[in-house]
């Protein structure tokens, strides 16, 4: 019998080593490669050394898929994979794959047959150390994505789950997807999310200190500095708010769903319902009963909907939609009540709100507007 080690059985090993490395590296602290860019780059660097990296790589990804179909006493007869052979395996490379970027303009196809002696060795020790593996491109670390708008702009995002994200005006969201966890964390501003059913698949949206979990849920998040509103359309939304004195956005920009910030102050848990909202402040969440989920959401149609709303919260949501920005002075003048339906954009039609109420005064300041009491 032939112990000698040819360079295709050398290659096989690397092949194996580099699915494990990849499935889980949190699993493998002996890694060498524990920053995930690094072991990218040297994966795919291995990878372009020559084409029988490639090939017998794709063999590997093949015969585990392959082998993880196989009941366990298949092992028990080596016969049984030689009677079986597997046909010929092709693997196309487009452009936009890393291997292929050495010759952008040419697309890599290997046609390859496995040999049985080496097939059979590759399926044990795959069988042993990464059963659970299947597309090694799934496994590959996620990269966080950054998702923003300008003053007065709406974006609508698709992620790769097929969850959708629409981006209100002057808002920004990190995203990273992840073979255990879609986390999306809202910096600043306002999102709705159309989340994907997939129960196996968590959805978690962190908006200053608190959490929310949705499965095939539709909801809005706002985020000010004095609070985190949620409206849920269709579903139920699990907050998590974790407890602090004084302000409640404490440790907004260090908490993430991946890597939750120890706290001293305990987390609980509150269960919102289609057609329910409510305001989370200083750690505290009140369920909002006099506002209507539609209103909360007509932003999606470029309008806005106040009903007996206070002047100066007017005032503050067209701000947010306007380069022109309207300052209330004196509790008196905020607390001046208004309904009424307007365009994101209409801040001129609040103006001539205000100047018919005999009790107002409106005056230019620069290119803003002033509101007092006379």
């Amino acid at each position: 019998m032939n112990t000698q080690t040819g360079p295709e059985d050398l290659i096989a090993e690397q092949a194996i080593a580099w699915l494990v490395s990849l499935r889980d590296t949190a699993s493998a602290p002996g890694n060498p490669y524990q920053d995930p860019s690094a072991q990218s780059t040297a994966f795919f660097d291995w990878l372009k050394r020559s084409p029988d990296h490639l090939r017998i790589f794709m063999e590997c990804v093949e015969l585990e898929r392959r082998v993880r179909q196989l009941d366990a006493s298949v092992f028990d007869s080596p016969l049984a994979v030689q009677e079986n052979p597997a046909p010929d395996v092709q693997v196309t490379v487009s452009d936009a794959s890393p291997a292929a970027q050495e010759s952008p303009e040419t697309e890599v196809v290997a046609h390859t047959k496995f040999l049985p002696n080496r097939r059979w060795a590759i399926a044990g020790a795959i069988a042993v150390g990464c059963a659970a593996i299947a597309v090694v491109a799934y496994y590959l670390p996620s990269r966080s994505q950054i998702y923003s708008t300008q003053i007065g702009e709406q974006r609508r995002q698709i992620l790769q789950d097929g969850s959708i994200i629409q981006l209100n005006t002057n808002s920004q969201v990190e995203v990273n997807v992840s073979k255990k966890v879609r986390a999306i964390r809202l910096i600043r501003g306002e999102a709705f999310f159309a989340v994907k059913h997939a129960s196996y698949w968590p959805f978690i949206v962190t908006a200053a200190n608190t959490s929310l979990r949705a499965v095939g849920t539709e909801f809005d998040v706002r985020q000010s500095p004095r609070s985190v509103e949620v409206a849920v359309v269709s579903g139920i939304v699990q907050l998590a708010v974790e407890r602090h004195e004084g302000n409640a956005s404490r440790g907004a920009l260090e908490t993430s769903p991946q890597q939750p910030k120890a706290s001293e102050t305990p987390l609980f848990a509150v269960s919102l319902s289609a057609g329910e909202m409510a305001r989370i402040s200083s750690g505290k969440v009140t369920r909002v009963v006099d506002r209507d989920v539609g209103d909360a959401l007509s932003w999606r149609q470029s309008r806005l909907v106040f009903r007996d709303a206070r002047l100066g919260d007017v005032a503050e949501t067209f701000n947010r939609y306007n380069h022109v920005q309207i300052r209330v002075e004196g509790i008196a003048a905020q607390d001046i009540r208004l309904t009424g339906v307007f365009d994101t954009g209409g801040y001129r039609d609040v103006l001539r709100f205000v100047q018919a109420n005999e009790h107002l005064l409106v005056s230019p300041d620069g290119e803003n507007w002033v509101i007092r009491s006379h």
